[in-house]
């Protein structure tokens, strides 16, 4: 399935998978939720550490899934060539 897809698949799912990166600490995901109506993208490791994902809030409030998309292919980009999470999607 397309990243695009993917998101629009949120109109029938909670949240879905949008991409992934490597870190030092292991491998991380990011996923779009939808709260309320609006996207919430969030980053977090793909197997938790002693029950614990390390979930951060990269950008919430979005609102259509062209800005969910590309917030999160400019916050992938950026943290995996850092290989870390980053403090915000700015």
């Amino acid at each position: 399935m397309r990243r695009g897809s993917a998101i629009a698949a949120l109109e029938n799912e909670r949240s879905v998978c949008v991409g992934s990166y490597a870190t030092a600490g292991g491998p991380r995901e990011l996923y779009v939720v939808r709260v309320d109506g609006e996207l919430t993208l969030l980053d977090m490791l793909a197997t938790p550490v002693e029950g614990d994902r390390d979930e951060r809030v990269v950008a919430s409030g979005l609102v259509t899934a062209a800005a969910a998309r590309a917030v999160a292919r400019q916050y992938r980009r950026r943290a995996a060539r850092r290989g870390r999470p980053l403090a915000s999607a700015a």
